[in-house]
């Protein structure tokens, strides 16, 4: 019989179901509750087989139960099962409606038509005719390179043909998309650093999708990580982003219309995450622009799986430099925040739940 402090932590239902009896001594009411780490254990040897499509998400992760708009506008109010998350809730209704509605593929063009390559820059004088028009060459290469690596990702493909049919993309006309390259406004510890509010006291461009502009500003003039933030990943790493998932999330988010996960509600003095909103609302969903732009680096081979929306600034007490190259561990503070949901094993454990759900409904590579 399994002890009673692990019997108290798995709800009552699930106890029956297994044919797992409850002492007459267990209080559910003041037994301590199992670890994260525990119920999954437990949850895996009474549910082997549907785990992923059951998938309760344990309370101490405070995750998964947060009230949402979904991307129809429908507010959820999740009970705990992964399936109501709002990463696998919102993931699914753009692959679901991606999968019903995408053309065959003999209809299908490349993603290279439907985006034009622009530069920022105003036209120059004659002096200086040579340069620009080779700049611009480059940069349509660049982005006609990345574009061709992206269609061979099923996942990349369906979502493209869908924006196709909604006219999301078109191939003339004012709705048609614009990309400009960018180039960062400094370099520092191996890593590019852009303008627009990454706190580091660099100027440049910033990048990303302007809508009202029918523009998107990628940083893929330098083969740099992205400086300017850090994300979470498995093992407690922070890590720069390479700038090629920062072009995937900005053409994932046109192609769905959807914004990334925002972390505002967790933003605290100087525009840094505050650890007690992290204690609060726990860290965050990525979303669906997230977690689809991982499922298209995943099929084309690139494993980069960061755990939440949240991002850090480097060399603060947030983000403490572990000595190894482009590495950067979470400050005190943080570390005990994390801690309070289970760690970042369990967060990672939480994030895996989601994919392997998301796999089981939407196999990779199809």
């Amino acid at each position: 019989m399994l002890p009673s402090r692990l019997l108290a932590g798995i709800p009552s239902q699930i106890r029956r179901a297994a044919g797992i009896a409850t002492p007459p001594s267990t209080d559910e009411a003041t037994q301590q509750p199992c670890t994260t780490g525990e119920f999954l254990q437990i949850f895996r040897a009474v549910y082997p087989d549907t785990r992923a499509v059951i998938g309760l998400v344990p309370h101490e992760l405070r995750m998964g139960r947060s009230r949402y708009l979904d991307l129809n506008g429908v507010e959820r109010a999740p009970a705990g099962n992964i399936s109501e998350t709002e990463t696998v809730w919102n993931s699914c209704v753009v692959l679901g409606d991606a999968k019903r509605r995408a053309m065959p593929d003999e209809q299908a063009l490349s993603s290279s038509l439907y985006f034009d390559s622009i530069l920022l820059q105003a036209e120059p004088g004659p002096s200086q005719a040579a340069a620009f028009l080779a700049q611009k060459q480059v940069d349509q290469q660049t982005l006609t390179t990345l574009l061709s690596q992206l269609d061979k990702s099923a996942t990349f493909k369906v979502l493209l043909r869908r924006a196709v049919e909604e006219n999301v993309l078109t191939l003339s006309g004012p709705r048609r998309w614009l990309v400009a390259l960018v180039s960062p406004g400094g370099h520092r510890d191996g890593m590019a650093f852009y303008g627009g509010g990454g706190g580091t006291g660099t100027t440049g461009t910033a990048f990303g999708v302007d809508r009202a502009n029918q523009l998107i500003t990628l940083p893929l003039r330098d083969d740099r990580p992205v400086g300017n933030f850090l994300y979470l990943f498995a093992g407690g790493r922070l890590l720069p982003l390479d700038p090629v998932c920062h072009a995937i999330r900005a053409l994932v988010s046109v192609l769905t219309e959807a914004d990334p996960q925002s972390p505002s509600a967790w933003m605290g003095v100087g525009g840094r995450i505050d650890p007690q909103r992290i204690v609060d609302l726990g860290a965050g969903e990525r979303g669906a622009v997230d977690y689809l732009s991982q499922r298209i680096l995943a099929e084309l081979g690139l494993e980069c799986r960061w755990l939440s929306p949240l991002h850090f600034i480097p060399d603060t007490t947030d983000a403490i430099a572990t000595g190894a190259p482009l590495a950067w561990r979470p400050g005190d503070a943080m570390r005990l925040a994390l801690n309070a949901l289970g760690g970042v094993e369990a967060l990672d454990q939480y994030v895996a739940w989601q994919n392997v759900y998301l796999e089981e409904q939407f196999p990779l590579g199809r």
